[in-house]
């Protein structure tokens, strides 16, 4: 089952494995859903794929096992994402400011003309052009998570993956996935087996070889 909404509230988090529980908007009903986020911040709108579950503690929860984080089309929710925390440098007055001058073209602008942004009181091109490639680290980011999430890897090990491969992790995997035993700590054949199946690599393809000669010997 898929659910989206923005992050109305925020009720626990723990920041040592991404584990949260928090409240989204849910066509109008407030609806509390819990599993692993790589950040979480009031305004950030989700797509969630999971299940409701009767928590004997807590009641109904949405417990969720993959995400996509989805970008705000209202003015309203564009001002409220970028004032969310996500973005450094870009707080409610900053956000409200941008939205004001660019409107619906705001992500448009950000990711493919951030210099536009001087355009906008007290933004210098410096803080411009910073805020333009925190949006698209941050992008990348999530889209590596999301894209590992799809093969049982965890929040906690994707953005292990992502600190070793940073910007290419979803070439690198889907070009070799055997890399991983290699790279990251934790990964072992069998996983990076699953991983190569899924994505069509042959059983006699070299990296496989190479990953299993050192699983056999490791």
């Amino acid at each position: 089952m898929q659910i989206e909404g923005p992050i109305e509230e925020i009720i626990f988090r723990n920041e040592q494995n991404g584990y949260t529980v928090f409240v989204i908007d849910f066509k109008t009903t407030p609806v509390v859903c819990v599993g692993k986020l790589i950040n979480a911040n009031i305004g950030e709108n989700l797509s969630l794929e999971g299940e409701y579950v009767n928590n004997s503690k807590y009641g109904y929860q949405f417990s969720f096992n993959s995400y996509e984080v989805v970008l705000p089309t209202t003015l309203s929710g564009i001002e409220k994402y970028l004032s969310s925390g996500l973005i450094k440098g870009v707080g409610p007055i900053t956000a409200k400011n941008i939205v004001k001058h660019f409107g619906k073209q705001t992500f448009d602008i950000i990711e493919m003309s951030p210099s536009s942004l001087a355009e906008v009181k007290n933004i210098s091109m410096k803080k411009a052009l910073e805020i333009g490639d925190k949006f698209k680290e941050l992008k990348k980011l999530q889209n590596s998570v999301m894209f590992l999430q799809k093969y049982n890897i965890t929040t906690n090990m994707a953005l292990k993956i992502y600190d070793v491969y940073g910007a290419k992790t979803i070439d690198i995997v889907k070009n070799n996935p055997y890399r991983l035993v290699e790279d990251i700590d934790g990964i072992g054949f069998l996983t990076a087996d699953k991983i190569a199946s899924s994505l069509g690599i042959p059983k006699n393809s070299e990296y496989r070889a190479r990953a299993g000669l050192i699983y056999s010997i490791t």
